[in-house]
């Protein structure tokens, strides 16, 4: 009995310290990859069904997919390759109120709560903001890349900004203000 239990536990323990992904999810393109995980449920079919594709991405190991998504929200969706060069869905953030976003675009309001004010690989650090907004990370501009798209019945501007810092341990302070400029 305590050999059953001890190769259940370890068993257990394996499964959890490793990203398992298995079945049919190993495909030649994040968008094949994406398909086989929105086809879940109705509601991972609504946010994981692009109508929009923003932009695709290499960070590091990882691809990325900024998109609006069937269900009229902006997702970033990640996911992991294998040696085959196959990809697999990973996750996803979802940002479902643009006018008053509260998970991943940066309004420059320094009371704005926010979950994920920006995401990291190893030492490069990116995140959303609207393009009215001015921003600095660790007292350094990052590069920007801009997005027009429609969503909710309006045309929105909002940027990805990404910085590669030399040291992954170092604490990320981002400063935003609204911009001084005229759009």
């Amino acid at each position: 009995m305590k050999k059953i239990l001890c190769f259940i536990l370890s068993l257990t323990f394996m499964v959890s310290a490793t990203s398992c992904y298995v079945g049919n999810g190993w495909q030649d393109t994040p968008e094949k990859a994406l398909a086989i995980a929105a086809d879940s449920n109705l509601d991972t079919l609504q946010r994981l069904t692009p109508i929009n594709l923003l932009d695709k991405f290499q960070i590091n190991e990882r691809t990325y997919m900024l998109f609006v998504s069937k269900g009229d929200t902006l997702v970033q969706a990640s996911f992991v390759t294998n040696k085959e060069g196959q990809y697999h869905y990973e996750g996803d953030t979802e940002e479902i109120a643009i006018d008053d976003p509260d998970t991943m675009i940066l309004n420059g309001d320094s009371e704005q709560f926010i979950l994920f004010n920006y995401f990291e690989d190893e030492t490069h650090v990116w995140g959303y903001k609207f393009s009215s907004v001015d921003i600095t990370v660790n007292g350094i501009v990052p590069q920007i890349k801009s997005y027009i798209f429609t969503c909710d019945g309006k045309e929105w501007s909002v940027d990805r900004w990404c910085l590669d810092i030399t040291d992954e341990n170092v604490e990320i302070d981002i400063q935003t203000a609204a911009s001084s400029k005229e759009e």
